[in-house]
């Protein structure tokens, strides 16, 4: 059919395929300032990442998105899930399937992972809903998921939340806040428990706030605080032996400047708090 959108068209006008290969070649060399700790040197060149996503306008408030990935020896599905939207019309979506949640927002000039993705960047089943309004300055969105780590004894249940809203004042900033209330089942964060049971005695939260700046046509700002907002008892993460509670926390700083039309050149500065090795 001509001109419709959705079940309007022939299957192969309403599917979008895509791609991303990354190849990484580094080297990177720690000098300890113990003597007693041998220095550490390590270089590479390999296939870091390859990604294949389809996106299917499956009719006129209905699409599919399904992301194949290739990492680290590994071909799995990274995403998965059908997303109903009112568009124009009426402003709201959701989002159901396997899906990145809208917990930190973790951009980056650089290659590595800031260690706010690492603190919190979570990917699980999720049922996600969200409106921007404002003329699309300011956009809000809950959702719901299980989580990869539960309480002592609780049931293995859909019981975690997640809520985040962002706002664009000026055409040039872009900033946000964001809430889980299950931090330990991120991605990176849940490899941390060390508990025979796989479980933590309490769940806790985590928040985090980021801003991206623009200015004077060239640079580009970016700052993201992540943190849990509670401790974790002594022995649950990182080291069964440990004796103290743990609050971790990780921030990112980033400052990149464009130097030719297709060269950027950037600085980062990152740190963490509580965040085991």
């Amino acid at each position: 059919g001509a001109g419709g959108e959705g079940a309007g068209r022939n299957w192969f006008d309403r599917i979008e395929i895509s791609g991303l290969i990354e190849i990484e070649a580094m080297h990177q060399q720690a000098d300890y300032s113990d003597p007693a700790t041998a220095d550490e040197e390590e270089s590479d060149i390999d296939l870091a990442t390859v990604e294949v996503a389809m996106d299917a306008a499956i009719s006129d408030h209905v699409d599919g998105h399904v992301l194949f990935k290739y990492e680290e020896d590994d071909l799995f599905v990274d995403e998965g899930f059908v997303t109903l939207s009112g568009k124009d019309r009426f402003p709201v979506f959701l989002t159901a399937g396997r899906q990145y949640l809208p917990f930190g927002n973790y951009e980056s000039h650089f290659v590595t992972d800031p260690l706010t993705l690492v603190l919190g960047e979570t990917n699980d089943g999720a049922v996600v809903v969200g409106s921007s309004f404002a003329g699309d300055t300011v956009e809000i969105s809950a959702g719901l998921f299980n989580g990869a780590v539960n309480e002592n004894g609780d049931d293995d249940v859909v019981d975690s939340v997640v809520a985040a809203v962002s706002f664009q004042p000026f055409e040039s900033i872009m900033m946000g806040v964001s809430y889980t209330s299950n931090l330990i089942s991120s991605d990176g964060f849940s490899e941390a428990v060390v508990t025979g049971s796989g479980t933590v005695t309490d769940m806790v939260g985590g928040w985090s706030a980021f801003v991206t700046a623009s200015f004077l046509e060239r640079f580009t700002f970016i700052a993201e605080y992540t943190a849990a907002m509670d401790h974790f008892k002594a022995g649950e993460i990182y080291d069964p032996a440990d004796t103290q509670d743990r609050k971790p926390a990780a921030w990112n700083l980033e400052l990149g400047a464009s130097v030719l039309e297709n060269l950027e050149l950037a600085i980062g500065y990152g740190g963490s708090d509580d965040g085991g090795a």
